[in-house]
């Protein structure tokens, strides 16, 4: 195991360094990754690992990832769902239940980094992966299986690494926003929002690769998902539906997504939308209106959109607490 970690960890240092790149926060992370490798990934101790001490690129997570699958291969499966449009693997991970094996499955579902520039919600993501199965070990997972995507826009998120002036870029590789893109009743009320905008939505619902590639996976197990979570940062807030409409889901919803929100520490508060803002598309939506299943956006808390690394584990404990707390409330029904 030791020699197949570190032969995965070379693999993806030399991929890291192969291409020139100039951004402060890319070489600071980098120069971390020279000193800080996956180490011995102890059995319940994931969250220990070296790997947590710097951002990574997707190199790094996936090697990271499959050193995990091959240690758990019994609690740990992953997934090819789709491609991006450099042909770049979208891969879930599903982290499988102590208390379920044998039954048929119940699925909480968390997706990060639809936005590029969100380092932190794909470490976090990451992270929650590690931080589940340390619980197995310790007994104390929860009572759903986990179905993680670290990484929704894999190209987005690459080019953030490889070109200096994209570390704040949001969009996917077609200059689209994701989390713009999903079926929505009012998306002829988008039309208008032009191509240079952060906020440009694509052609139509689903344009891009990756809302379709995930839209399909999620469509073959909606019987079996409780509960959707989407990833973001840096507001410091967990949101229910709806951002498109001044209409809010039945105040059970409210108070499951307020509970997920207290759990999380002082630093959360819920609340249906940023600054109030109305938007068209976006995951929670789809996932409350489509999906039919409890659906929330956890932002979590920061300064910027460039964070130290030495936030990731706080930030990832930050998303644990709040998924026992969701898991919880979902378990105990209306």
């Amino acid at each position: 195991m030791a020699r197949y970690v570190a032969m995965l960890l070379c693999i993806a240092l030399f991929a890291g360094v192969v291409k020139a790149q100039t951004s402060a926060d890319v070489v600071a992370n980098e120069a971390c990754h020279l000193t800080h490798g996956f180490g011995s990934l102890a059995t319940g101790a994931l969250r220990a690992s070296g790997f947590f001490d710097c951002f990574r690129p997707l190199s790094h997570m996936d090697a990271f990832l499959s050193a995990l699958v091959l240690q758990h291969p019994t609690l740990l499966t992953s997934l090819i769902v789709g491609s991006a449009n450099s042909g770049q693997a979208i891969r879930a991970y599903t982290v499988r239940s102590s208390g379920r094996r044998g039954k048929a499955p119940r699925i909480l579902y968390l997706q990060a980094t639809q936005h590029a520039r969100e380092w932190i919600a794909a470490a976090a993501a990451v992270y929650v992966i590690a931080a589940l199965l340390d619980a197995i070990m310790g007994a104390k997972d929860l009572p759903f299986d986990v179905v993680v995507v670290p990484v929704v826009n894999v190209d987005g998120y690459m080019t953030t690494w490889t070109t200096a002036t994209q570390r704040y870029g949001r969009k996917n590789s077609r200059g689209v926003d994701l989390n713009r893109n999903w079926p929505n009743p009012f998306w002829s009320t988008a039309a208008g929002v032009q191509r240079d905008s952060d906020a440009y939505p694509g052609t139509h619902a689903l344009s891009e690769m990756e809302t379709s590639a995930l839209a399909a996976y999620l469509g073959k197990m909606q019987s079996q998902l409780v509960a959707l979570v989407d990833v973001h940062s840096y507001a410091g807030m967990v949101l229910y539906p709806y951002t498109d409409a001044r209409t809010t889901p039945p105040p059970a919803t409210r108070a499951l997504v307020a509970a997920v929100a207290s759990a999380m520490g002082s630093n959360y508060s819920s609340g249906q939308r940023l600054d109030d803002q109305v938007l068209v598309g976006t995951f929670r939506d789809y996932g409350w209106r489509t999906l039919r299943k409890p659906s929330l956006t956890i932002e979590i808390a920061g300064a910027d959109f460039v964070v130290p690394a030495s936030t990731i584990r706080r930030s990832g404990d930050d998303v644990v607490a709040g998924l026992y707390a969701l898991a919880k409330g979902i378990a105990a029904g209306p």
